[in-house]
């Protein structure tokens, strides 16, 4: 997996090259003042972590500190999502994600697919560490859904021709999402791709609308949260670092108040009065424009709450309650 990080040394002339955590896992490092060890904790998506000191110079580890005990968590009967990688339809490019399950996950049965979108060029947001089970995809798949997390081309850490797919195409990645479910469902039968549901927030929430925009027969649910919905209503130093400047017809194309009438799921939009980050007008413009085309939508303006609705017990069940009711 290339996302895993390591910590390496090297001379300052550039030879030396010495792997100092060898392990295949994602190292989460801190050095010493005095740079002789570092103190290395490493795990990943299924194995609970485990801290070290190690030497900085050959990576020989001198000490174990703490190896996580994760039984109380395995008791409750939660399992860790299952890493996957695909081809994305180029044909050359791996694209790596998760799957996460219920606990009573039964392979003879259809379930709901249910996207996790987030496309932001400036990092990539599928887990690495442990830490996977603190979130709202393990929360979704205990209500009998199967969730997908991905980082598709145009995201970052993969290298500037992988990164560069993001420039001027920012809606870019939600194909790929779309390309690798289709994938997974030819040797996992359990993924119904006749129920395929999508969520997001922020970049996110711009994404979930522009999947089903892009994809209107693939995506049948959407829930979408303090949505970018048009660069040129949004901050102007994150659009211009991923569009260009001036405004080009890239802008306008990739805009979610563009083909509204190609919207055929049931989408929920939700906003916080008190958005300081995404301005609330980016979702009443969408709002306004679906009205003009006649389309049916929920829409929620949470008041007094600021740019992250997750914070409110409300909204989190609301799309809960989304889900269930139409996928």
């Amino acid at each position: 997996d290339p996302y895993l990080r390591h910590l390496y040394r090297v001379n300052l002339d550039g030879s030396g090259l010495t792997l100092l955590t060898p392990e295949a896992f994602e190292h989460d490092t801190r050095v010493s003042p005095d740079f002789r060890i570092f103190v290395d904790t490493y795990s990943d998506h299924q194995t609970p972590p485990v801290s070290v000191v190690r030497s900085t110079r050959t990576g020989e580890v001198l000490k174990l500190l703490q190896r996580a005990n994760a039984d109380a968590l395995y008791a409750t009967g939660w399992q860790p999502p299952q890493a996957f990688s695909v081809l994305a339809d180029d044909g050359v490019t791996p694209l790596y994600g998760l799957l996460y399950f219920p606990t009573d996950f039964d392979p003879s049965k259809p379930y709901a697919v249910i996207d996790d979108t987030y496309t932001g060029p400036h990092n990539f947001f599928t887990p690495k560490s442990f830490n996977t089970y603190s979130n709202q995809r393990s929360a979704l798949a205990e209500l009998g859904f199967i969730v997908f997390k991905m980082d598709g081309r145009g995201t970052s850490k993969r290298g500037k021709a992988f990164h560069r797919t993001s420039y001027k195409n920012l809606a870019g990645g939600t194909d790929d999402h779309k390309w690798a479910i289709t994938q997974l469902a030819k040797n996992r039968p359990y993924l119904d791709l006749k129920r395929v549901g999508i969520f997001g927030f922020s970049a996110g929430g711009y994404d979930t609308v522009q999947a089903m925009l892009r994809h209107p027969d693939f995506y049948k649910v959407g829930v979408s949260a303090s949505g970018n919905h048009d660069f040129r209503v949004d901050k102007a130093g994150w659009n211009e670092i991923w569009m260009g400047w001036p405004v080009t017809t890239e802008w306008h194309q990739q805009s979610n108040y563009y083909r509204v009438d190609r919207l055929k799921g049931k989408l929920l939009l939700g906003h916080g009065e008190l958005d300081s980050n995404v301005h609330p007008s980016a979702t009443l413009r969408l709002v306004d424009e679906l009205i003009k085309a006649n389309k049916e939508f929920d829409f929620l303006l949470m008041p007094k709450m600021g740019h992250v609705l997750d914070d409110s017990p409300y909204w989190v069940q609301k799309r809960w309650r989304f889900f269930l009711e139409h996928l």
